[in-house]
């Protein structure tokens, strides 16, 4: 029996758990100095957190979007700033699921950067930065945007793993 956000097959305690330390990872190289691209700072939680939710949809997309914004807030101090943000933004992410062709990775590329937009706009109306916004909202975007196609491409590969390989799915037992 397939569930609304997926059949059984996909996104398993495997899959959670490798994205989780994908998730922990990509946060450790947001605070490295690589992650400095120009007036920007590229925000591979935020692709990440798209990418997965939109493969699992808007319950899971909110829990995943919630541990991205835990990671961000423990490495930069804002509290609970990027967790309540990411949830939301994933939930929405997650909604996108059953109207969307997730074998198409391109769609990925304008999720990203609608919630990068939101995101920094939000950011900017919390902490009254407008011009701050003004100043970085489309180098963001497009930083993001350049991350998002490869990070969405690895998190379907670790939630579809059989898809990835090229293999279909064992056979249903009845």
């Amino acid at each position: 029996m397939k569930s609304r956000e997926g059949s059984h097959r996909e996104g398993g305690s495997l899959a959670w758990i490798l994205g989780l330390i994908v998730l922990v990872a990509l946060g450790g190289f947001q605070v490295s100095p690589l992650a400095q691209w120009g007036a920007v700072r590229v925000d591979v939680l935020l692709a990440a957190s798209m990418a997965w939710a939109a493969l699992a949809g808007p319950r899971r997309g909110l829990v995943f979007g919630m541990a991205s914004g835990i990671v961000q807030d423990f490495l930069v101090g804002g509290g609970v700033t990027f967790t309540a943000l990411r949830g939301l933004l994933g939930f929405l992410a997650g909604t996108v699921r059953p109207v969307l062709n997730l074998r198409q990775a391109v769609f990925i590329v304008p999720l990203v950067a609608a919630a990068t937009v939101a995101q920094e706009a939000l950011l900017a109306l919390l902490h009254r930065n407008w011009p701050h916004f003004v100043a970085i909202w489309l180098p963001a975007v497009v930083s993001n945007a350049l991350v998002s196609w490869p990070l969405y491409l690895a998190f379907r590969a670790i939630w579809r793993p059989w898809r990835a390989a090229g293999a279909s799915p064992a056979p249903r037992r009845t």
